[in-house]
């Protein structure tokens, strides 16, 4: 069983890497309208959606299948906190835009909007449910590449 500062600790990396895919998504939406990638800013949402859920389960000591979509996530995170209830029913559209590891479609510009503000309200859910205010509060210790790297 994980003690405190394990299941902390892996909802930290989690987040971290979640939030390493909202800065590619804040990157790649600072374009002309017309020239929006919408399928690479959907892929990216869903990584973002996936990795925000494992670190939600992480953080409540919850195993989880390194392989399950973001439909299967959100019903576990309910499970344990119904203020997830609501993410189940928009989590699952992100499966239809990458499949196999690659784009399976590129969504109009309207459903790339929604899958934004999804992932914003995501974000303040988990933010609020792990207790992290900020970026600055992702407290994760660097692996010696990083440190190497001085990132």
């Amino acid at each position: 069983m994980e003690g405190i500062e394990e299941k902390r600790k892996a909802a930290m990396t989690w987040l971290k890497r979640a939030m390493s895919d909202f800065a590619k998504i804040t990157e790649l939406i600072d374009c002309p309208v017309d020239e929006l990638p919408t399928g690479t800013v959907c892929y990216y949402c869903k990584q973002f959606v996936k990795r925000s859920l494992k670190a939600f389960l992480s953080a409540n000591g919850q195993y989880f299948d390194e392989n399950y979509d973001c439909e299967i996530l959100s019903y576990s995170c309910e499970q344990i906190d119904r203020d997830f209830s609501w993410v189940a029913s928009k989590a699952e559209n992100f499966e239809w835009y990458v499949k196999g590891g690659k784009e399976f479609r590129s969504p109009p510009l309207e459903e790339t909007m929604e899958c934004l503000d999804f992932v914003l309200k995501l974000k303040e859910l988990v933010f609020k449910k792990l207790g992290v205010a900020t970026i600055n509060d992702l407290k994760v210790p660097k692996t010696p590449r990083e440190k190497t790297l001085k990132v």
